[in-house]
């Protein structure tokens, strides 16, 4: 799977932090859907986009930004305003210099799971440069 390694680094974050330690990170499986009800906190993290220009035709060096989707998953019993307080806890436990946006989406409730489900998309920037053999 694409951005492996930044996926997985933001995982460790996030599950290395004593303020999220009730909630269960999780690295998303895509292509699996799996509808149960949720019993506890959880967040899912997944890659989102990609988007890389290159800035010389003599070299392969790109510059662009890249997104980490975060799905939290809130059973009903802790109320809604729990999920909102969660993320924020999330969203400054990644805050960094390198993050170039920061997008929420509005809670919903997913009937399936028994549970408010929350969307946040953090958005990074990337510079890659590999020497061309050319």
């Amino acid at each position: 799977m694409y951005l492996d390694d930044e996926t997985d680094a933001l995982l460790n974050l996030l599950k290395s932090k004593k303020e999220l330690e009730g909630i269960s990170f999780i690295k998303a499986c895509p292509y699996a859907r799996k509808q149960t009800k949720i019993s506890k906190k959880i967040a899912a993290i997944s890659p989102g986009e990609l988007d890389l220009e290159s800035i010389s035709v003599d070299n392969e060096n790109f510059f662009g930004k890249y997104a980490i989707d975060i799905d939290l998953f809130v059973p009903y019993e802790f109320g809604s305003p729990i999920a909102f307080d969660d993320m924020e806890k999330i969203v400054r436990a990644i805050m960094s210099e390198k993050i170039c946006g920061i997008k929420l989406s509005s809670i919903v409730k997913a009937s399936s799971a028994e549970c408010y489900k929350m969307k946040a998309t953090f958005t990074f920037s990337l510079a890659y440069t590999k020497e061309s053999n050319v």
